[in-house]
């Protein structure tokens, strides 16, 4: 399993922030991930509009100006975007329903990225075909507890957030032991 912490550079979707935010632990997210973080403009554009929402808690990021935000994508990876959004799309939904992780994926592989942390279904199929290295929330929350960063009880909110019902405390015990051990 890949460490964010170590990584030079790891991109987000919005899913990471909203867990992190709905567990009241978003100050230690950004305090773990610090410089190394990045989000696609269309990201930084839906955590702004989550914290004018429900999500008032990511009004932090804007106040601690972080994550930062990468350049808009090129015409190349805008016309990949618009094809991987066709793709994805399901009757009924916006034109806009993937655009986070299309947009994360697509700029992390561009920039040679460590990682991405993303949840949602096809962004996974997305960085997988594209060969680019994933964790999800869950991954990373354990990856947290392991680093001494979040209590046990704390990681497990964040990891009970962000995986299905069915995904209980034996599970959380199976991610952490997963997390190899920081390089020194």
């Amino acid at each position: 399993m890949l460490r964010a912490r170590a990584a030079a550079l790891v991109l987000l979707d919005a899913s990471p922030f909203y867990r992190f935010c709905e567990a009241q632990l978003l100050p230690d997210l950004v305090v773990y991930l610090k410089q190394n973080a990045r989000v696609t403009p269309e990201v930084a554009g839906e955590l702004r509009r989550g914290a004018s929402g429900k999500h008032v808690g990511l009004r932090l990021l804007e106040r601690a100006h972080w994550p930062l935000a990468t350049e808009p994508l090129s015409p190349v990876l805008r016309r990949l975007f618009l094809d991987y959004s066709r793709a994805a799309r399901q009757k009924a939904e916006p034109p806009d329903k993937h655009a986070g992780e299309i947009t994360t994926v697509l700029m992390a592989v561009h920039l040679g990225a460590d990682v991405v942390v993303v949840d949602d279904l096809f962004g996974k199929r997305l960085a997988r075909d594209q060969g680019q290295p994933r964790l999800s929330t869950a991954q990373l929350a354990a990856e947290m507890v392991v680093d001494g960063v979040l209590k046990d009880e704390e990681g497990f909110k964040v990891f009970d957030l962000a995986t299905p019902d069915e995904v209980g405390r034996r599970d959380f015990r199976r991610a952490c032991e997963c997390v190899p051990p920081e390089e020194a």
